[in-house]
């Protein structure tokens, strides 16, 4: 069973967005189906980690 979580400010909504995002993106590697080139060394996985590091980081800053 899913929990619901009620947020009661825009920065706790945001806060949550972004770590959702991050989670999705990181789960999305796992599930592609994409496999890169040798010399492309897989730049589609190694993106979506970036982008989802970049989003924790947004949560991470004061």
């Amino acid at each position: 069973m899913m929990a619901i979580k009620k947020v009661s400010t825009s920065a706790e909504a945001i806060k949550l967005a972004r770590r959702h995002a991050a989670e999705a993106l990181k789960e999305q590697t796992l599930h592609s189906n994409v496999w890169c080139d040798k010399n492309v060394d897989c730049y589609y996985q190694s993106e979506l980690y970036r982008l989802a590091d970049a989003a924790l980081a947004l949560n991470d800053k004061k």
